[in-house]
């Protein structure tokens, strides 16, 4: 019997090395110059692998028990036992895990090294085009090097990922998975920045990171679609840092069926309104002689405080003791509560990861589809996305050991 695993990524290498350990043949066919391409650049080129504290609670998905059971059979544990196997070496900071080089590039090379000692041919600048399913074989139809090509297998582990990271290739694991009969739950870009309706703010505090709360909101809607807290980025056009990252995903499907959508951001969590009121009337009480824009450098990067003040049209060169009572009310709001309209995101070439996919419905707990006998969907190319953190690539180990340890046994049947 022979495999073709689609995909060198993270969850086809691991799906592969799973497979041939237990004496399966192995064909990966990748549409790269290289594998584990996407792995060099994971967690800006460091690699946060995994997490200790794992949760379903920390994905997105129609099937959180499915993720879940998979967190249960290979957690952070049984990833960090995989990785020692393959000589790898640790570095844990709160939970977040990565090599101890400090190098994404020695993940990628352990997961190779391993699948070449194990026979797996990799086959690079291979763009698989279709898969079709005979009576018992699969034909894996390909081009290379401006031929076109096919192979047959027993097997066939779907691990093509997206176009998330300007990595993929045109045709994805979801077209692919789409072509074999499967329901595509739409993919948007997520875990990326948000762009915003106002230009004159960002051009003015472009470069300015902050801590700070990003509320997303849609307009004539009570309640809160998505907050988080943490390191905002402002940009020239929008709103980066993890926290954006947290709540993009939100963003891209609400724009997508055209909602407006509002960022709100709180540049100023530790204090309420009202305790930040008190303590500006503090500081006109007893420095009244000095410019509100010093005041507010006292609390704001300075270039925040120009853009906060110029967009509540207060001149922050006047004594805080000239200013009225509703001007320094309007100052704070814009501390407090600054709207920003939401106009987009970053593509998904510019974005770490793709929400959306396979439907979870259409897999097994093994990852086998439930349509197709011996096609098996792992990885990105499911709709499962997680939050920062090393959650992503957590899926994508999980899944591609436990599919490739199912194909696997059914090898040696």
């Amino acid at each position: 019997m022979k495999i073709i695993v689609i995909g060198a990524g993270a969850s086809g290498l691991t799906a592969a090395i799973a497979a041939a350990e237990q004496g399966a043949k192995i064909l990966m066919l990748e549409c790269a110059s290289k594998p584990g391409k996407k792995i060099y650049a994971t967690g800006n080129g460091k690699c946060n692998l995994t997490n200790r504290n794992l949760s379903a609670a920390n994905y997105r998905s129609a099937d959180l028990a499915l993720i879940g059971h998979t967190l249960e059979r290979f957690g952070s544990r049984q990833t960090m036992e995989f990785f020692e196997n393959l000589g790898m070496f640790f570095k844990d900071k709160n939970g977040y895990v990565y090599p101890s080089t400090g190098q994404a590039a020695t993940v990628a090379e352990v997961l190779v090294k391993r699948c070449r000692e194990l026979g797996v041919e990799i086959s690079c600048d291979s763009k698989v085009t279709s898969v079709r399913k005979t009576k018992s074989r699969f034909s894996v139809f390909y081009e290379k090097e401006e031929k076109q090509l096919e192979e047959q297998a027993d097997i066939v582990i779907l691990a093509a990922g997206s176009r998330a990271g300007g990595f993929g290739c045109e045709v994805t694991g979801t077209k692919l998975a789409k072509f074999c009969g499967h329901r595509i739950i739409p993919e948007v870009p997520a875990l990326t920045a948000l762009h915003g309706n106002a230009t004159k703010f960002f051009k003015l505090v472009s470069g300015v990171r902050v801590d700070g709360t990003i509320f997303l909101r849609e307009e004539g809607k009570k309640g809160i679609l998505s907050q988080d807290t943490g390191e905002l980025q402002l940009t020239s056009y929008g709103i980066s840092g993890i926290p954006a990252f947290q709540v993009s995903r939100y963003a891209s499907y609400g724009l997508k069926r055209g909602a407006k959508l509002n960022a709100v951001l709180d540049f100023l969590p530790e204090y309420t309104y009202h305790m930040l009121w008190d303590k500006i009337e503090t500081e006109r009480t007893c420095h009244g002689n000095r410019t509100l824009e010093d005041i507010f450098a006292a609390i704001y990067h300075r270039k925040l405080v120009c853009g906060i003040l110029k967009t509540a049209g207060v001149d922050g060169s006047r004594k805080i003791k000239s200013t009225s009572p509703e001007e320094r009310k309007r100052v704070l709001q814009f501390c407090k509560q600054m709207v920003i309209p939401l106009t987009g995101t970053n593509d998904l070439s510019a974005s770490q990861v793709c929400a959306g996919g396979v439907d979870t419905g259409e897999v097994t707990l093994e990852f086998q589809s439930k349509k197709i006998e011996n096609l098996y969907i792992i990885g990105e190319t499911l709709d499962v996305d997680g939050i920062c953190g090393g959650y992503n690539l957590q899926f994508a180990w999980a899944s591609g050991w436990i599919a490739g340890q199912d194909a696997g046994r059914k090898e040696r049947k």
